[in-house]
C-alpha cells in the first residue's frame, strides 16, 4: 500500500507544480498533512494555501499546474 501511496503523490506532485497565473514553480504554502483515501484517489485535493513568490498569486496547492517542460 505505501507503494501506491508513493506513486499517487509522486504524480499529484507533477501535475501540480506551477502557478495557475504565471507558471512559476516558486512558492511559500501552509503544510496541513490532507487524508487520502486510497479507494477514492480522484477525490483528494491538496487544499494547502500557496503564494508564488513571483507573482504573488495566492491559490491552493490543488489548483497549481503541470510543468511546461514535463
Amino acid at each position: 500500500m505505501r507503494d501506491e501511496y508513493d506513486i499517487f503523490m509522486g504524480k499529484y506532485e507533477e501535475d501540480h507544480q506551477c502557478c495557475p497565473n504565471c507558471g512559476s514553480d516558486l512558492y511559500r504554502t501552509t503544510l496541513i498533512g490532507y487524508i487520502v483515501d486510497m479507494n477514492n484517489k480522484e477525490t483528494y485535493k491538496d487544499n494547502n494555501k500557496c503564494t508564488c513568490t513571483d507573482c504573488g498569486d495566492v491559490h491552493i496547492r490543488h489548483d497549481r499546474k503541470p510543468s511546461k517542460d514535463e
